[in-house]
């Protein structure tokens, strides 16, 4: 299978350590508005030698893309701005008819056109400091259960079935989203037991979602490094740790490779979020923060308080 990445994202550098998946990186070659910026980009476009591909949300409302019958993967909607993106999420919300839901607590699935599949709940921590302290955020950490819904979502698909989306769908108490939230993601991904392209090959393409689980239960982290938010840190700072086994449970945001070594990208504070899965939360917790201590990030800063220090 081979991917056309249309920027470096934690997805991209995930799918390059998957030995059967080619990767080609392209650069920013779409601005948000889905308008060609780069003559390179049609050739890359044209050929028919990728799969599908993936591009980071504010990518994913190309209609250029998809006149060429592209499988676009990502956190955005098939709407030709951001703008258009958050009226289609307005009106999916006004047309579905949700259960209600806790407030800490998000549900979610795969959605690949026709059905929804992989349901997971999330119990979310949206403040960088423990305790809930801090400035808030769509998410900085979060524990996932696989479990299917307890409430009926006949509506919600019939609605989902008028739209051309595909890709991750959640809700909570403020109402529905057709997009992803990275630790989401990345925790769901963690639980896979096959090539996370073939599943997301499998959303973007329509088919029928048949991937295996390690178990149920995982728990993301994200880590950044101090005075981030507000402000993100400079390009060049070494970060160092990230080992070719680290990085199966680590995906890489804000960072870049260069010269064989990982620095801050200077355009993201959001360093990298950790993964890690178990038969429990406590378990897949302690592995999340056993894998963070063995990172060396300057002035680092994680939430300690996601997961019970004991059973």
């Amino acid at each position: 299978m081979k991917i056309l990445c249309l920027d470096n994202t934690a997805l991209s550098y995930r799918l390059e350590q998957e030995n059967q998946t080619a990767v080609v990186k392209t650069g920013k070659y779409i601005n948000s508005k889905g308008i060609p910026i780069n003559e390179n980009l049609n050739r890359h476009i044209d050929s028919d030698s990728y799969d599908f591909v993936l591009a980071p949300h504010n990518y994913c409302g190309s209609d250029y893309l998809r006149s060429r019958g592209c499988f676009v993967f990502g956190g955005g909607l098939f709407a030709r701005t951001l703008e258009e993106n958050e009226e289609y999420n307005r009106q999916i919300r006004e047309l579905a008819k949700l259960p209600d839901v806790p407030e800490n607590e998000v549900y979610g699935f795969l959605w690949n056109g026709e059905e929804g599949s992989t349901h997971y709940k999330v119990v979310n921590y949206s403040r960088c400091l423990d305790h809930d302290l801090g400035m808030p955020h769509d998410s900085v950490a979060c524990r996932l259960s696989l479990q299917e819904p307890e409430h009926k979502l006949d509506e919600l698909y019939k609605t989902l079935k008028r739209s051309s989306y595909r890709g991750v769908v959640y809700y909570d108490a403020t109402g529905l989203y057709c997009s992803f939230i990275p630790e989401h993601l990345y925790a769901l991904l963690e639980l896979a037991k096959e090539g996370i392209h073939s599943l997301l090959y499998a959303v973007a393409s329509g088919r029928k979602v048949e991937c295996q689980f390690y178990s149920s239960v995982s728990v993301a982290v994200r880590v950044s490094m101090y005075p981030y938010p507000p402000l993100i840190p400079e390009r060049g700072i070494p970060i160092k740790g990230l080992t070719e086994p680290a990085l199966r449970h680590v995906w890489v945001e804000g960072l870049v490779r260069e010269d064989d070594k990982w620095i801050t990208s200077g355009e993201n504070g959001r360093l990298l979020i950790v993964t890690g899965r178990g038969k429990n939360h406590y378990q897949a917790g302690k592995r999340v923060y056993r894998a963070i201590e063995m990172l060396e990030v300057p002035f680092v800063q994680y939430r300690t308080d996601i997961t019970p220090k004991t059973l």
